[in-house]
């Protein structure tokens, strides 16, 4: 469509502006450092989100190429990028994204890397997934892997936080699949805010009673417009315009 299309101009468009950025620094005989990296990294990453986000991905592995070419070695804020990277074109439609992102921790940053996952890349990881399994078609990943990624943070040593509960949420389908990241938020004390109560109605769209029970059970300060408006949409796709309209009154 024509969104899409926009996007992936505007991404290309970002990318050679980069690049430029990047060839007047050589001109002038300066050195990229690890953070200028990362911001190339990063605009990569954006760009992923359009159709054809696989291709500024092979381009964001050879920013990381010509790092180590440099002398440069990448941080873990780098690889984070990168896995980053793999989220925006997993949402694109670009298959085995989890596995990729996978690979940048276990072949990248535990090899030859040095260095050490932090929450971050965990929660992002986890995104991977998700955004894989929201994809149009399908593209696998989904809250199973994203659970793979969720035990390896804890046998890191790390504390989950409410970005990971939505990270997770974000992969959630189905009530059951809602109801165990609930759980999961409830045993570690962490309390839900409103992206989670949002992304829990979208993860069963088009049902009104879930949609109104998800909204019930959000406390009065969480409730939001976004938790409303997504509420509002899920009640009237699933056929509901008259409940939808009573709650619109309620807000």
């Amino acid at each position: 469509g024509g969104i899409a299309r926009d996007a992936q101009r505007e991404g290309k468009e970002a990318v050679e502006k980069a690049k430029r950025v990047m060839k007047k620094m050589r001109g002038q005989g300066l050195v990229p450092d690890v953070r200028t990296y990362t911001a190339l990294l990063e605009v990569y990453a954006r760009a992923g989100r359009a159709p054809g986000g696989r291709g500024m991905l092979t381009q964001a592995f050879k920013v990381l190429q010509e790092m180590k070419q440099n002398g440069v070695p990448p941080d873990t804020a780098v690889f984070n990028v990168l896995i980053v990277a793999h989220a925006m074109a997993g949402a694109a439609g670009a298959p085995r994204m989890f596995e990729g992102a996978m690979h940048v921790v276990d072949g990248f940053m535990l090899g030859s890397g040095g260095c050490e996952p932090d929450l971050h890349t965990y929660n992002s990881l986890i995104t991977v997934a998700s955004r894989s399994c929201k994809a149009r078609p399908p593209r696998g990943g989904g809250l199973e892997d994203g659970l793979t990624a969720f035990e390896r943070l804890q046998k890191g040593g790390l504390s989950p936080n409410t970005a990971t509960v939505n990270a997770l949420m974000l992969g959630a389908r189905g009530k059951e699949e809602v109801e165990l990241v609930f759980k999961i938020a409830a045993d570690q004390g962490i309390p839900p805010d409103s992206a989670t109560y949002s992304l829990a109605i979208k993860a069963v769209p088009r049902d009104p009673a879930h949609a109104e029970s998800v909204l019930d059970r959000c406390p009065s300060e969480r409730r939001n417009a976004r938790v409303y408006v997504t509420c509002l949409n899920e009640m009237t796709k699933g056929g509901a315009p008259a409940d939808a309209l009573k709650l619109g009154e309620r807000a």
